[in-house]
């Protein structure tokens, strides 16, 4: 690779770090999601735990078209910030879950977080690089969701040996809350866009 590619990879690495990270981090909660709802479901003695799948679906479906209309007028601020606040009060709703029913305001609370989230995040690595660099951002996203999701389901899945899946969940909370603070940090500071 001639040193002008590699100083250019090294600067496209670097715009891309830090949504990279943050969707990373918003993948740590979609990983206890996926691993361990349905034992959640058993301790919790909640009928049907798979309606949280189909109500967060519904959530995603509705609110993406609305998100890309907001990322192209606002930025991603206007979805990351209210996004993460989403993503944790669905997370706390879930882990104080009692029945079927209450499982609905948490799957459509942390469907409209994540389903607002992940396309924004994604919009933004791809706009932070030039269209020939389009596929390595698209390769980075991917790669930061798949191991935000693998490293969530080890890392919550420790917790939950060690407590029970409903305060797992809810220190599944930090990894959002995490996001939140270092997007904010960034972005008070002017180094990112939005």
């Amino acid at each position: 690779m001639a040193p002008a590619e590699a100083g250019t990879a090294r600067g496209v690495t670097r715009r891309l770090f830090l949504p990279c990270l943050l969707n990373f981090l918003l993948s740590i909660s979609y990983g206890g999601l996926l691993g361990f709802l349905a034992l959640y479901g058993s301790e919790a003695h909640l009928e049907n735990v798979a309606y949280f799948f189909l109500f967060n679906a519904v959530a995603v479906v509705i609110v993406r078209p609305l998100s890309g209309r907001i990322y192209d007028r606002f930025g991603p601020a206007a979805l990351l910030i209210p996004g993460s606040l989403f993503v944790m009060g669905g997370l706390l709703l879930l882990s104080f879950a009692s029945s079927t029913a209450a499982l609905f305001p948490a799957a459509l609370c942390y469907g409209i977080g994540f389903g607002s989230m992940q396309p924004s995040l994604q919009t933004w690595m791809i706009q932070s690089v030039e269209p020939r660099q389009r596929g390595m951002a698209n390769g980075m996203f991917l790669n930061s969701l798949d191991l935000g999701v693998a490293a969530g389901s080890m890392l919550l899945g420790m917790i939950a040996l060690y407590t029970s899946y409903a305060v797992m969940y809810r220190f599944s909370i930090l990894a959002p809350g995490l996001l939140l603070v270092l997007y904010l940090q960034s972005w008070l500071s002017s180094a990112v866009p939005g």
